[in-house]
């Protein structure tokens, strides 16, 4: 068989193209250009130019839907027009940075389009010369799209301009048939299918079946890809139903650099820290199906588009294989290479030829020579030894120490304070200080050294004398050193106007200057400054040069600085007194002028007319009404806006904290530059700061942008009250709509819950007091669990149904007072999540491929973060189960051994044998030993039968019946997994129903044998029905507070009947223990009325701590008579067997001969 493969090599392909001449935008977006978009620059049609694009314009352009590639080439002609110093153009693809060059005017070029910038005007004669090029740079791009921003910087000047002839666009593509590829990976791209393409388009509209778990996602517009939008969230969640057989390729577009992990099947994958723009990952280690995968960040929201995910089978092996540079490829072997490739006989191989400047095959890169350290070694692409990060031969980022240059090699940092040897450094003291001995990295003296040696001074300049390895002035040498000394004489004379290098006047001279006595040098009133007299101000003394001096600093007093000033507010003053006020002020008695508005209500408007719903009504702007500034003889224009609204949101209270939220309802901006979250001020009212504990989180800030802004303010406060706390939430900033409405309330309020507050003792003593319980109960347990093992299955039911029948009252939807919350806490005692958690359950259905998944509850079940998930909820019952199955084996394996192997006709013998010649006695307790044990043995085959299984789905009861109807009242999607849970939720509810029917069947037959077991019977079936009516009313009714109350005391009320009704069926240790467990709560649940919502404002919170302790007590009480009863009846139990033991020893001593002729029996009867 021959294949024939094609020369594969890659090229270019051009998908977008830009031509200036057409005068056509093209989607291009244009921020701070003038209207006039295209010039003419010499023969030359330019898009920008003088006075169309300034140093502060930007153009951005979107490209979508791009083919499938592995590269991105951008080409373009740029105009350097004018007087540009050193300033740069830059090209961003992606938000990223990828183009950067500075150009300087240089007078080479010729003057192609004139002068002028968006600054400029038509007078400015100067004449700059204009450049143009051709720029051109290829990145690595895999994204279905890309946007480009160009822009400028610039340094000190306003005289420049730009612009750009063509620009092209070009994509290397991948191979045939590949959907997603990397520079160079054919065949293997081959294996990619893609299967979800989500957010790729510039506006995006739906979610694509993505959701926020529970979060909102939202839209959001980004400006750096000319209002792109994005979706933002704290989660994304999508299905995707895959094998464990399936590889992915995970694409997708970030614009934060916040932290997020990626989780698969709700189970962490990875954590990507601190990275932004574009992210690539390949799954291909994950060893379970992925049913979902999510993004949920660790901070902040996540802004996302371009979400792509590829799918390949692993195991997907069919790829026919081919050798690179093979021209004709015949039985899997190469016989002719292509042009430029060299043919290798040994291997039957084609290899490219390195040295050629044509990149084949391997070669990253060919530059025909073979110098390192260039870019490209052996055709490698290498950069400079200290570089950390290498990108096609061109340097990103240095090792530490190391910095890039412009030309992209890693030079030393000079000033870091580490010297590296064999470098341009000579010395490194961290720092830029000039004559410290060390200035750019170079060793230096001080200025006034002549010849210096490493960082030693070995002379001195004129003036200067070497002390101590520095220069030091040389006073006495009439040299004078500026900055050092103030003269020098040449002596060292006193009071000769020079001494010590420094002035000095003679002996009692108050005022010297330059060696000078100058105490009588100015008139009275004034000093000398800089060898002029000025009048002193504040001295009270008027000179010929002030017109007023009231030794004062005081603004608006009549004389300020020594002029005379008016008073504020003043038209027209003569000598500091004031003549005429400005308009709306008039002149008080004293002298000053008062506004006017003080003494008459201020005039807002004026329409010339006294209509009402027309903007203004007697002098005052109306609401909702925007009106123009009074200005006094001119009409107020007034046009009709709705204000903004400012909305609070009480979100809900966990434990002692309250959420409420902050938002408007409509975009609107401040007023001032400094951002909303910085002004607003937040206080619960009549409480101190030491009380109360605020915290503001921004979700959306506001400034100078329109936004719709959102904050949530979480309120804890450290005392009871008697009602509701008010939070008082002061803007401080002016709130302003599009229409130029504002908000004209500064302050606003919310009432807020009680708060569920406990003091430190009262606290203590809630834990104690769970401590206490949590011995109870596990002191119970621990009596029943032995009861289990010894075959007293029934009381140990009964033990398990009294305490989960306590512990299920914590789900009543009911706000409890925080010392109950506290002991209800023991309720994860008895949670098989409890016992899953601490058994590793969940590693071991892992293992077995079964997927996890969270459902969310609600109401009260979603305080406690219950997953309605049946599938997952079921795992520890499925566990019994199987430990069932396997016991059974076990048994059944034994079985079969003492039947066929120990008790045969041929043990008798051998035991008869064995009694002729040893003791008796020994033998014949041996023989029953091993025979009593062969038989407890073999009852455990019980468990097998139907009243087996029944005591298991009892013992399971409260908790396969919760798990059911949460499911079912939480279910919200049908997919496979909810078809399973609905069907397995089926056969749980069919498999009760069985049980109670069974039992009625059964109680029918009862009636004429014995009338305790038909009354025990009867109350089986009562108390399963109990169990479903309590469930369902727990489950179904969470949003109806009382009448979920009221029915759940009724049910109380018929139970404690049924208990009395049906007390002879129990002994009467029993009975007290149901009547005590019944009655204490019927009076929990009757009396938890107190914590309804609607009857708060008549019950304060101190009132509700009180019920809660006398919860805890009748709760508490309930327990220990429980565990004082069972501890009385098994003393009991134990007694009796004791005397029942003894009395049957004492019978078996007599009678022990008949053993073997039992076993000898049985032996018969199995094998007739």
């Amino acid at each position: 068989m021959m294949f024939t493969y094609i020369n594969r090599r890659s090229c270019f392909v051009q998908v977008y193209s830009f031509d200036a001449v057409d005068e056509d935008l093209d989607d291009w977006d244009v921020q701070n250009g003038q209207n006039a978009m295209f010039r003419n620059c010499g023969s030359q049609k330019i898009f920008g130019g003088p006075k169309s694009f300034g140093m502060s314009t930007s153009i951005t352009r979107f490209f979508n839907n791009i083919d499938p590639h592995s590269s991105l080439k951008i080409e373009m002609e740029f105009w350097r027009i004018d007087k540009w110093t050193s300033d740069s153009i830059n090209i961003e693809v992606d938000n990223n940075l990828q183009f950067q060059k500075d150009y300087i005017q240089s007078g080479i070029f010729p003057d192609y389009c004139g002068t002028g910038s968006l600054q400029d005007d038509d007078d400015d004669t100067s004449v700059y010369d204009d450049e143009h090029e051709i720029i051109s740079f290829t990145i690595p791009h895999s994204k279905r799209s890309a946007w480009v921003h160009i822009y400028t910087n610039y340094n000190n000047d306003e005289k420049q301009s730009w612009g750009l002839r063509i620009f092209k666009l070009s994509i290397k593509k991948c191979q045939n048939g590949c959907l997603a590829c990397s520079i160079d990976d054919y065949p293997e791209c081959l294996k990619w299918e893609r299967y979800i393409q989500s957010f790729s388009n510039f506006y995006l509209s739906g979610l694509d079946q993505w959701n926020g778990l529970g979060s909102p996602l939202t839209l959001w517009q980004s400006n750096q890809c000319s209002n792109c939008h994005y979706y933002y969230g704290l989660k994304f969640r999508r299905y995707l139903y895959l094998t464990k057989q399936n590889q992915l390729l995970l694409r997708l577009f970030k614009f934060d650099s916040n932290d997020f992990k990626i989780l698969l099947d709700n189970k962490q994958y990875t954590i990507i820290y601190n990275k932004k723009g574009h992210i690539e990952i390949l799954i291909d280690d994950w060893k379970s199906d992925i049913l979902d995968i999510r993004f949920v960040s660790l901070n902040q929201e996540l802004y996302l588009r371009d979400i792509d995910i590829y799918i390949a089978n692993s195991n997907d092996n069919d790829i026919i294989g081919f050798q690179q540079g093979c021209e004709q490829f015949i039985n899997n072997l190469c016989n002719i290479c292509n042009e430029g490739w060299i043919y290798n006989e040994i291997n039957n191989s084609c290899q490219g030829q390195c040295g050629d400047q044509v990149i084949e095959g391997d070669e990253e890169c060919d530059d025909g020579n073979n110098q390192s350290n260039d870019g490209c070694f052996q055709c490698k692409f290498q950069c400079d030894q200290n570089c950390n990060i290498c990108l096609f031969g061109v340097c990103q980022n240095c090792l530490s120490n190391y910095e890039l240059d412009d030309n992209k090699f890693c030079q030393s940092i000079c000033g870091d304070g580490v010297l590296i040897p064999y470098t341009n450094e000579q010395c490194d003291d961290g720092n830029d200080i000039e004559n410290d001995g060390c200035y750019n990295c170079i060793f230096e003296c001080n200025k006034t050294c002549n010849i210096c040696f490493v960082n030693i001074c070995l002379e001195c300049q004129k003036g200067y004398h070497l002390i101590d390895n520095e220069c030091q002035p040389f006073c006495g040498d009439s040299i004078v050193i500026i900055g050092s000394e103030d003269c020098d004489d040449g002596n060292q004379i006193p009071f000769d106007g020079c001494y010590n290098c420094k002035f000095q006047c003679y002996e009692d001279c108050l005022k010297c200057l330059d060696g000078l006595c100058i105490d009588d040098y100015c008139n009275k009133g004034y000093e000398l400054i800089s060898e002029q007299c000025i009048s002193i101000c504040g001295d009270q003394l008027i000179t010929i040069d002030e017109e007023c001096d009231d030794n004062n600093d005081i603004q608006y007093d009549g004389c300020y600085q020594c002029l005379y000033s008016c008073p504020l507010n003043c038209f027209n003053c003569l000598q500091g007194l004031c003549v005429k006020c400005e308009y709306q002020y008039q002149l008080t008695q004293n002298g000053l002028c008062q506004i006017t508005s003080q003494l008459q209500d201020i005039i807002q408007c004026y329409d010339g007319n006294d209509l009402p719903n027309d903007g203004c009504y007697n002098s005052k702007i109306e609401t909702n009404w925007v009106c123009s500034e009074y200005i006094q003889d001119i009409l107020s224009q007034c046009s009709f806006s709705l204000i903004p609204q400012i909305i609070l949101t009480f979100l809900n209270i966990t434990s002692n904290i309250q959420y409420v939220k902050i938002s408007f309802n409509e975009q609107v901006i401040v007023s001032s530059s400094t951002p909303l979250s910085q002004t607003i001020e937040i206080i619960v009212l009549n409480i101190t700061n030491d009380k109360q504990k605020l915290n503001l989180s921004i979700i959306q800030d506001v400034n100078q942008d329109f936004s719709n802004p959102e904050f949530i303010i979480t309120i804890e406060i450290y005392q009871l009250l008697q009602s509701k706390p008010i939070l008082q939430i002061l803007l401080n900033q002016q709130i302003v709509n599009r229409q130029g409405s504002f908000i004209p309330r500064n302050d606003h309020y919310i009432s807020l819950n009680i708060p569920n507050y406990l003091n430190e003792l009262q606290t203590t003593y809630s834990y104690k007091l769970q401590q206490v319980n949590k011995s109870i109960i596990y002191t119970i347990l621990a009596i029943g669990a032995v009861c289990l093992l010894f075959g007293f299955s029934n009381l140990f039911l009964q033990i398990l149904n009294i305490l989960q029948y306590q512990q299920y009252l914590r789900y009543l939807n009911l706000q409890f007072p925080q010392n109950l919350s506290i002991y209800f806490e023991l309720g994860d005692l008895l949670s098989s999540q409890t016992l899953m958690d601490y058994f590793h359950i969940g590693d071991f259905f892992s293992f077995f491929s079964i997927n996890s998944r969270f459902q969310p509850s609600y109401e009260k079940f979603e305080d406690y973060e219950l997953n309605a998930d049946l599938i997952q909820n079921i795992q520890w019952q499925v566990l019994q189960f199987c430990i069932c199955l396997l016991i059974l084996s076990i048994i059944s394996f034994l079985k079969r051994i003492f039947y066929y192997h120990i008790f045969t006709s041929s043990f008798c013998d051998s035991i008869l044998t064995l009694l002729k010649c040893i003791k008796k006695q020994f033998i014949i307790k041996f023989a029953s030993g091993i025979y009593k044990l062969a038989k407890q043995f073999i009852s455990i085959e019980q468990v097998a039968t139907y009243n087996g299984v029944k005591q298991l789905l009892l013992i399971n009861g409260w908790d396969l019946l919760f798990k059911v109807f949460l499911y079912l009242q939480s279910i919200n999607s049908i997919f496979l997994r909810d078809v399973i849970s609905i069907f397995i939720g089926s056969c749980i509810l069919l498999a009760y129903l069985i049980i109670i029917i069974s039992a009625c069947n059964r109680q029918t037959r009862l009636k004429k044998i014995r009338k305790k077991l038909l009354l025990v019977g009867r109350f089986e079936i009562f108390n399963l029905l109990r169990q479903f009516c309590f469930l369902i009313i727990l489950v179904f009714l969470q949003e109806q507070q009382i009448l979920q109350i009221m029915l759940i005391t009724l049910i109380c009320v018929l139970c404690l009947k049924i208990v009395y009704i049906y007390r002879n069926a129990f002994q009467i240790s029993n009975f007290l223990v149901q009547f005590i467990v019944e009655g204490s709560i019927l009076v929990f649940t009757f009396t938890s009325l107190i914590y309804v919502n609607d009857f708060s404002k008549y019950i304060n919170q101190e009132l509700k701590i009180k019920f809660g302790w006398f919860h805890i007590s009748i709760l508490s009480f309930a327990l220990i008579v429980q565990l004082i009863m069972i501890i009385y009846q098994r003393i009991q139990s134990l007694y009796s067997k004791y005397k029942h033991e003894k009395e049957k020893r004492n019978q078996a001593r007599n009678n022990s001969h008949l053993l073997l002729i039992e076993i000898k029996n049985r032996i018969i009867i199995h094998y007739a």
